[in-house]
């Protein structure tokens, strides 16, 4: 196999991950800084979930 074919192997790869991203949702925005209680500082690597009643209710 030539370099060439290689590379445009990598690359269809890597670009039909991205194209399988999750899309943005429509209509809704969030953002905002989440800080703690006490220090008053950023957390940081925070991941959060928006949960429906139902989701919140199955997680317990």
């Amino acid at each position: 196999m030539t370099k060439r074919f290689l590379l445009l192997m990598l690359f269809s790869l890597c670009g039909e991950s991205t194209a399988m991203a999750q899309p943005p949702a429509s209509g809704v925005t969030l953002f905002g800084k989440v800080r703690d209680a006490q220090s008053k500082t950023p957390v940081p690597y925070l991941s959060l979930q928006l949960l429906t009643g139902t989701d919140a209710r199955r997680i317990r």
